[in-house]
């Protein structure tokens, strides 16, 4: 699996573990303990409870792959594989965290009561994360991880926007999709990040507020999530 942009993943220190347990989180956890909205949500019902842990992938996993099987579930908010688990177990596991309850409910339903979420010929096993995560609010009602991007072909391109993403933020990409444009040297790109959340929503705001590309033309926008179709 690519993981694109600076940065190395830190080690998970003694004080770090005992942080998570206060926060209601894994003591292998790797994010910021510091920020309100990685805290588990003890005091959520379970079928409020938006976040999933999936286990049981082939070890070199991409994310590409797991979120290729999902379909007519909903907006996919974020997905972070974990690498750790495949030394331990031979296998590499996930968190899959959907935009709001229905969408969840919706993966419940289709995937996980009739256990037929497979990835290249291994069952999944799914159960709802421990660390829970209520409905995301407050967002744009357009909110996405996939952004279309339009705008010169000498900007538009894979080759420049990877390097421009990759100089300012760590991601993980689904696919890169090139879009029909009948315009002269306009060229039209759907990136699929594998997240909305510190990844899609980080690059739109780097599409939209860099002043060289507002100058230019390049325009960006919010389209819809495979998943959720």
């Amino acid at each position: 699996m690519a993981v694109f942009g600076p940065g190395v993943q830190p080690s998970v220190t003694a004080d770090d573990r005992t942080l998570a347990t206060i926060r209601g989180v894994s003591d292998n956890y790797h994010g910021n303990l510091h920020i309100c909205r990685n805290y588990s949500r003890n005091d959520l019902p379970d079928q409020l409870n938006t976040s999933f842990w999936c286990s049981g992938f082939p070890s070199d996993v991409t994310v590409a792959e797991i979120l290729g099987v999902i379909q007519h579930c909903g907006k996919i908010y974020s997905i972070h594989v974990n690498r750790g688990r495949a030394t331990r177990y031979g296998c590499a596991a996930c968190k899959l965290v959907f935009f709001s309850v229905s969408g969840a409910t919706r993966f419940f339903d289709r995937y996980v009561s009739t256990r037929s979420f497979v990835v290249r010929g291994h069952r999944i096993y799914v159960v709802r994360n421990r660390v829970k995560v209520k409905e995301q609010e407050g967002l744009p009602a357009n909110a996405s991880r996939c952004i279309l991007v339009t705008g010169q072909s000498s900007i538009v391109n894979n080759e420049y926007l990877l390097d421009f993403f990759m100089g300012h933020m760590k991601f993980q990409m689904d696919r890169i999709v090139a879009h029909f444009n009948i315009e002269f040297d306009c060229s039209t790109i759907e990136f699929r990040f594998g997240s909305y959340r510190a990844q899609a929503s980080h690059a739109m705001a780097l599409l939209t507020g860099n002043c060289l590309l507002n100058a230019a033309g390049v325009t960006a926008q919010y389209v819809r999530d495979p998943c959720d179709i």
